[in-house]
C-alpha cells in the first residue's frame, strides 16, 4: 500500500504507525470521492496482520467535509470500537467541527483538543 494517495483535491498521507496506532493526515476537500478513497485504504490498512486498532486522522488542512465523509467517519468509528480500538479526530478546523456539531456527532466521535494534542501550539 502506497504511504500517500492523492486524488483530485484531496490528500491521504500515513504519518506514522506505532504498533497498533496509526496516524493519518488528510488535506484538501473531503468529500464523496475521497470519502470512497479513505474507506478503501482504511480498509486495506485493518486487514493488515497486526494492523492497527486506534487510527488518529488529523485534519488540520481539511478545509471541506461533506455528509459521505461524515458516514465513512461514523463506520470506521464503529468498526475500530467493535475491534477494541477507536477512530480519533484531531486538529479539526472551526468549520469541521460546526458540520460534526451540526449532526449531532459532537458526542459520539472521539475528537483530541488542542490541550490533549502532543504538539498541539500553547
Amino acid at each position: 500500500m502506497a504511504a500517500t494517495l492523492s486524488v483530485i483535491n484531496f490528500d491521504i498521507q500515513l504519518a506514522s504507525a506505532e504498533g497498533q496506532h496509526t496516524t493519518v493526515v488528510l488535506a484538501g476537500e473531503f468529500d464523496v470521492s475521497a470519502a470512497v478513497r479513505l474507506r478503501q485504504w482504511i480498509a486495506d490498512l485493518l486487514v493488515q496482520p497486526r494492523g492497527p486498532r486506534r487510527i488518529t486522522l488529523d485534519l488540520t488542512d481539511v478545509d471541506f467535509i461533506d455528509s459521505s465523509a461524515i458516514g465513512l467517519l461514523v463506520g470506521t468509528t464503529k468498526r475500530l470500537r467493535a475491534m477494541g480500538g477507536d477512530l480519533v479526530i484531531q486538529h479539526c478546523s472551526p468549520r469541521v467541527r460546526r458540520v460534526i456539531d451540526l449532526v449531532e456527532l459532537g458526542e459520539f466521535l472521539t475528537i483530541a483538543s488542542d490541550a490533549e494534542q502532543p504538539n498541539a501550539q500553547r
